[in-house]
């Protein structure tokens, strides 16, 4: 029996790299071990493959702001600082790609970058202490004036700003901060007091008093004004009304979310003035889930996406801005699951990101006919997207390379890409193209599934496969940049993935599939892609499958080894085992009702059907769980269960614990050296009972070292 903490192994892995790799940043020591076992690129093709800790050297750009005058873009380049902390700092470049540099530099990250409404200053986030010795410093809003000098704090609120947006008139922002907690006699210990169900949340982890309030922040006299007030709820999303003088934002005011999270429709669009006072609900009487409010450049309406049934897919709306009328949708006949609302074309339309079929396209919508326009075509994921007077910026990845900033025209012609952080880096790689694989589940319904060959790949020859499941079930697998999967390739495996029922970016009808159908349909539709990619594809060798998955998809993972014995090795993440004990430890208590048609107390018996630990009894295949020692969504415990339950059954299996982890933090998110060692340790379980490789090596495993 072995149980793991990613962090036990830290001295020795330091003293390994210590040693071989002095000029080269920290990696995961495994690395050299499994390179051995890599296939080769053919001789046509120099490039090196790709590794988990290529991770490190990825950089990623994102949050694109086009200037008032179209000219320029502003965006934020993150790259790996160390094995915990990713950095930021902010570029801008020419509209044409060209003349990109850096204008931030500090030591803290920075982040947001917003342009002034006369374009002559960017505002940005960061945590500049005025010294070292500063312990109580907050990220604040500074101010960077493009015609020379350092930038210059302008916020200086007590527990610093969350986000911000210019006014107008560039005199003031806007700011989400937090206020401070009330302090209680119990204050004095160590121990925690709730009197509410949400007492805890993921990623933040134990939830204390301290609220999300709106502020108002004076740029010349350096004061700020708390607009919004209130102890029992948070406020967030504000934005400005075109003069000036009102702000729209979000909040839940009914108390009800505390105890009522499996409900959680009770978030309204409110409207306060510039100086605070009595808010206006505007949307009261709707009872849509809104988000992204956005008022029309004439102040008169405000746009939101909502839905009016909790797991839905949210739809567009317009409402009036004093609340004087319904809120009507937009929407016609699409049917959306979108983000990135921005008003265009001097408020005539609307322009937003939407899922679709397995990518993420830009749409716009007439304002006054409803008329929806899709303004991009391909295999892509588009993201961050930030509408100008003429132009429109965004992120745009594909399959083959992690995101880019791009501008287009408004109407999506004329695309050029802004940015090229990692222009040298796939200079040097191979990377796998993905195919698409469209397939009948059992039932007929029609399903997307993907395919990438594995690197090197020959004709006549065999091959494994490992089958990834996504999150949600409501996630969506997109043809964008995945290293994880591309390592997997590298590695000698085929790569299968399919958006089964439950998906987003296929319709409300096709999403609402998965609901009591966890380990139904859903588990059909996987299960019937994989059987189409090895009908299809003799290449591919059926006695070498593997499968693996994160959330949702490490429940499906844990679900499908108690169903067949066709995989020969599981990995599940942040997984589920069991729904009965699950349900009242997750920061979303109860919170799978609309999946599962009712609540645990109501339909006990779905929950356990659906919980794999009640057929552990029947599995056979060797697996390797990784979780999150800090995950609030899917707790500890349900690897924890279900680890022992495989080891009561005498099945092959290893738990790695990672300190600190939150959920899906070892996918994307968390600390850069736990995403690198979660691929590490996929890597060495495939090899051991996929491959069968005997001397494969565990990542901890490294001894004897020179």
């Amino acid at each position: 029996m072995r149980i793991v903490s990613a962090a036990s192994v830290a001295s020795k892995r330091e003293l390994w790299m210590n040693h071989q790799f002095r000029k080269v940043r920290r990696i995961i020591t495994v690395c050299v071990a499994l390179a051995v076992a890599s296939p080769l690129v053919n001789a046509q093709n120099p490039r090196r493959l790709i590794k988990p800790e290529d991770y490190y050297i990825l950089k990623v750009p994102s949050d694109g702001q086009i200037s008032p005058n179209g000219i320029e873009v502003a965006y934020v380049v993150t790259n790996i600082e160390n094995e915990t902390t990713p950095h930021s700092e902010i570029w801008i470049a020419d509209a044409d790609g060209k003349h990109a540099r850096q204008i931030t530099r500090s030591i803290n990250s920075s982040k947001s970058p917003r342009w002034s409404p006369d374009g002559k200053s960017i505002a940005f986030l960061s945590l500049r202490p005025e010294s070292k010795d500063d312990k109580d410093a907050k990220r604040q809003v500074q101010i960077l004036f493009l015609d020379g000098g350092e930038a210059r704090q302008a916020t200086y609120l007590k527990n610093g700003v969350d986000s911000f947006s210019w006014s107008p008139d560039g005199l003031r922002f806007v700011c989400v901060s937090t206020t401070s907690a009330p302090v209680r006699a119990s204050d004095a210990g160590d121990e925690r007091h709730y009197i509410h169900s949400l007492y805890k949340q993921d990623p933040s982890g134990f939830l204390t008093d301290a609220r999300k309030h709106i502020w108002v922040a004076d740029i010349k006299w350096r004061t700020a004004k708390q607009v919004t007030q209130g102890d029992g709820w948070d406020d967030s999303n504000p934005e400005w009304s075109p003069d000036g003088r009102k702000i729209v934002f979000l909040s839940d005011r009914s108390g009800k979310a505390w105890e009522d999270y499996e409900e959680h429709n009770y978030v309204g669009v409110w409207v306060v003035s510039e100086d605070g006072g009595q808010p206006l609900e505007v949307n009261e009487s709707h009872g849509a889930l809104p988000s992204s409010p956005r008022w029309s450049p004439d102040g008169k309406l405000i746009a939101f996406f909502g839905a009016n049934v909790f797991g839905d897919p949210p739809t567009l709306y317009l409402i009036s801005a004093d609340g004087s009328a319904h809120a009507k949708s937009l929407i016609g006949g699409l049917d959306i699951n979108a983000a990135d609302l921005q008003w265009g074309d001097q408020g005539r339309s609307v322009y937003f990101v939407n899922m679709t079929k397995g990518t993420e396209q830009i749409f716009r919508v007439d304002g006054a006919t409803g008329v929806e326009t899709q303004l991009t075509t391909g295999d892509q994921g588009i993201s961050n997207l930030a509408v100008g007077k003429r132009e429109m910026v965004y992120s745009l990845a594909t399959f083959v390379r992690p995101a880019e900033i791009m501008i287009a025209r408004l109407d999506g012609t004329e695309q050029r890409q802004v940015s090229d952080v990692n222009g040298a880096f796939f200079s040097e790689v191979a990377v796998q193209p993905v195919d698409r694989l469209a397939y009948k589940s059992k039932d007929g319904t029609s399903i997307d599934g993907f395919l990438v060959k594995p690197a090197g790949w020959e004709p006549g020859k065999k091959y494994p496969l490992i089958l990834m499941i996504h999150g949600g079930p409501e996630g969506m697998f997109k043809t964008t940049w995945a290293l994880d999967m591309q390592n997997l390739a590298a590695q000698g495996y085929a790569v299968f993935f399919t958006n089964p029922r439950g998906s987003s970016g296929y319709g409300t009808a096709f999403m609402r599939g998965s609901i009591k159908e966890w380990g139904g349909n859903i588990y059909t539709d996987v299960m019937s892609g994989v059987d189409t990619a090895l009908a299809q594809n003799a290449w591919v060798d059926a006695d070498k499958l593997g499968v693996t998955g994160c959330s949702f998809g490490g429940f499906m993972t844990n679900w499908i080894i108690t169903q067949t014995i066709r995989f020969k090795a599981a990995v599940p993440k942040c997984s589920i085992s069991d729904f009965i004990s699950n349900e009242g430890a997750r920061d979303g208590f109860y919170g799978h009702a609309y999946e599962f048609g009712g609540d645990l107390y109501t339909n006990f018996d779905l929950y356990w059907k659906y919980s794999p630990i009640r057929y552990a009894m029947n599995v056979k295949t060797p697996t390797l769980i990784l979780h999150g020692e800090a995950d609030q969504r899917v707790p500890i415990e349900q690897a924890e269960e279900w680890f022992r339950a495989l080891h009561h059954f005498n099945v092959p299996s290893e738990l790695v614990i990672f300190p600190r982890e939150f959920h899906s933090g070892i996918m994307h998110d968390g600390e850069p050296k736990h995403i690198v060692a979660a691929m590490y340790w996929m890597d060495y379980w495939f090899d051991r009972y996929v491959k069968r490789n005997v001397n494969a090596m565990a990542p901890d495993a490294v001894k004897n070292l020179p």
